[in-house]
């Protein structure tokens, strides 16, 4: 008797045991693993199984340490299962335009003891995330309540790393035509408002059984073809341009900016979304940096600290500034090097007795010239004979057209003369950092003189310009 007493105790702990386990196995499927069940609302469950949390977080590849934010999250449904997903070393930015909303979710966070989500009072058109932060935008049953779908996309970019992606889900018509279809989004729609915000469709998954999942990237980011190119503004003569397979980085300078703004300090979180330049942004990119002449609103030496955190960056000085690795110093008159894919060559002048270089760059089927200070003369401006008629014929025989010219915003002869000859597809200025409204002065001045060339005008470090088939289609001119 004992002994059978001792099987039946026994075999019914092995039933608690396995009956226990299939409990973990099903609220792992689900999504709600843990996560506090006493703060999971029955009709939030109801949905859950619509949209099972672990399944969709497997679908759009969302990993510890990533740092997501999620548009419209409301109570937070899903904002607990991204916290606890993403860890410790991960972070979520929890956005809504809801003030109650959110107070309910941060008292949610805290009975949960999830320290990794800080809410986000945003706006209709903006979710105010921080910039250049998020591995991952999120957004779930929210797209077909947005007011202002575009501008809120457009507004998303500035807050992605590269590469990050926008996860929307959200009703499908057909599926939930049986509900109405009203609170849905089309697949036509998202593609048609994401391409006016500069995103494309990268992927779309028809799993869920009412929903569908888009998978979205900034237009860039889903691949540059050759002879296509974005453009951020640096500041003063400071430029950045992504190519198909490369990041050039023309004279970019931090410690004369400061110097000359002390407003103007590096933002909590840097990045080429707001003119800036953040290693851990480009480490994974292929960067090439060029550097006119030595003066400092051209060359400033935290270039150089770049090369630890940047796993394939090249140097390129058009003066004689030593040697290293990946260090290519193109002192010479018209010098000219080649590597990697790229080709490059100078022409070269002097500025207070400086020597500086202008660089015209082949890559990924775009020509590129950056005009530096260049003017053609290797002495005193005012007696010195201009060289400029010279070099260009030279730089004419070495390409077809000129897509992107960077240039100093000021009609001058030997600049009119750069125009005339090279005939850019495109034109940014240079030299006036912390005054740009001269920019647009400069571009009325020059259709004065009766030099037709679009002038592309930045108003601000960080804005952004999109070049596609000899124009930019996206930017302020």
């Amino acid at each position: 008797m004992r002994r059978a007493a001792h099987l039946i105790l026994r075999r019914s702990f092995i039933v608690i045991l396995a009956a226990g386990l299939l409990m973990a196995l099903a609220a792992l499927n689900s999504g709600t693993f843990l996560v506090n069940a006493q703060t999971v609302d029955p009709r939030e469950r109801a949905t859950n199984e619509r949209q099972p949390p672990a399944k969709v977080m497997d679908a759009i590849g969302l990993k510890a340490g990533m740092v997501v934010g999620e548009v419209g999250a409301g109570r937070g449904r899903y904002t607990i299962h991204l916290a606890v997903r993403v860890g410790p070393t991960g972070r979520v930015y929890a956005n809504d335009i809801n003030a109650d909303a959110l107070a309910v979710l941060r008292d949610r966070c805290l009975r949960d003891k999830l320290a990794n989500v800080e809410t986000i009072l945003g706006r209709v058109d903006d979710p105010l995330f921080p910039k250049a932060a998020l591995d991952m935008a999120f957004m779930i049953l929210t797209y077909h309540h947005l007011a202002k779908p575009v501008d809120l996309l457009k507004n998303l970019i500035p807050s992605l790393k590269p590469g990050a992606t926008v996860v929307v889900i959200d009703p499908d018509p057909i599926k939930d035509a049986d509900r109405g279809g009203t609170e849905s989004t089309s697949r036509e729609k998202i593609e048609r408002e994401a391409a006016a915000a500069g995103f494309e469709v990268a992927k779309v998954e028809t799993f869920l059984p009412r929903d569908n999942l888009f998978v979205l990237k900034v237009k860039d980011q889903a691949g540059l073809r050759p002879g296509q190119a974005t453009i951020w503004y640096l500041y003063h003569c400071g430029y950045a341009v992504k190519t198909k397979t490369k990041l050039l980085v023309f004279d970019y300078v931090e410690k004369m900016r400061r110097e000359r703004d002390p407003a103007l300090q590096p933002p909590a979180h840097p990045a080429l979304a707001n003119g800036w330049i953040n290693p851990e942004e480009i480490k994974d990119l292929d960067v090439v940096v060029f550097v006119s002449h030595s003066h400092a609103d051209h060359y400033d030496e935290i270039i150089r600290s770049w090369e630890k955190p940047v796993k394939n960056i090249h140097y390129v000085f058009g003066w004689d500034a030593g040697t290293g690795p990946h260090v290519y110093s193109l002192a010479a008159p018209r010098a000219e090097a080649k590597f990697d894919g790229l080709e490059i060559d100078t022409v070269n002048s002097h500025h207070s007795g400086v020597p500086e270089s202008a660089f015209l760059v082949k890559v990924d089927g775009l020509t590129i010239y950056h005009n530096g200070d260049y003017v053609g003369r290797m002495a005193d401006f005012s007696t010195a004979p201009s060289n400029v008629p010279a070099d260009m014929q030279y730089l004419k025989t070495k390409l077809k057209t000129v897509d992107i010219l960077f240039g100093a915003a000021s009609v001058f002869e030997a600049f009119n003369q750069i125009l005339e000859n090279l005939k850019p597809h495109v034109l940014f200025p240079l030299h006036y950092g912390g005054q740009e409204e001269k920019y647009r002065e400069f571009a009325t001045a020059l259709k004065k003189a009766g030099i037709d060339v679009p002038v592309f005008c930045p108003a601000k470090p960080g804005d952004r310009f999109e070049y596609r088939d000899g124009r930019i289609i996206t930017g302020r001119q």
